[in-house]
């Protein structure tokens, strides 16, 4: 949980990215690609007044204690099926209509794997397993100089209470907030075999993607 003393967040607008065709195509269809950024500017006082057990009539500006800034930003990626016949002008044209509508990219946090309906048939009907999903969502830090030099680049990461988090974006014609469960306490963490494994000091498991 964030402490911070104020957030603004900013999200760009929704890009297209690009066309393909995957192994599992559906007859008659390709995937487009979108991409959104969004970035978090949060300040955080740089002395505490308070503990987590203490509060205090004053806040830290009183004390003539001044802010620390802090920006991350976040790339989100979604696709969807379109009719193969598609161009890219047609494709724009319809996702500038929605974004004129609030269409966004949101995201869910939560302790056990996401499932969306198609994910859950392809589990009930044998063709793809609930541990090759999770691995596949378990949120890892990126690689980069701060987390090379951390030594956390491309672990796993952990919400405060130890539990792998997992990371789905979806798209939205209409706005959507964001939706995190990791401290919903009526919903139970999971993890796979090989992500428990790797807790446990394993090595990365093949076939688990990086965040």
């Amino acid at each position: 949980m964030s402490n911070a003393q104020r957030t603004e967040v900013v999200k760009s607008s929704i890009k297209f990215e690009r066309f393909f065709v995957n192994d599992f195509q559906k007859a008659g269809s390709k995937t487009a690609e979108l991409s959104m950024v969004v970035t978090t500017k949060s300040w955080y006082p740089s002395k505490k007044v308070d503990s987590n057990l203490s509060d205090n009539l004053f806040a830290p500006a009183e004390f003539g204690y001044s802010e620390q800034e802090f920006v991350s930003t976040e790339k989100r990626m979604a696709w969807m099926i379109v009719p193969s016949s598609t161009t890219e002008e047609d494709f724009k044209g319809k996702l500038a209509a929605a974004l004129a509508k609030g269409a966004t990219i949101y995201r869910v946090l939560s302790i056990r794997p996401i499932l969306d309906e198609n994910q859950l048939y392809a589990i009930n009907n044998g063709i793809r397993t609930k541990e090759q999903f999770a691995n596949g969502q378990a949120s890892r830090y990126p690689e980069n100089e701060e987390t090379i030099a951390k030594g956390t680049a491309g672990k796993l990461i952990l919400d405060s209470n130890s539990n792998v988090t997992y990371r789905r974006t979806f798209f939205s014609i209409t706005s959507k907030a964001d939706i995190d469960e990791r401290f919903n306490e009526n919903i139970e963490p999971w993890v796979s075999a090989e992500l428990e494994a790797e807790l446990l000091g394993a090595s990365v498991f093949e076939g688990q993607s990086i965040m």
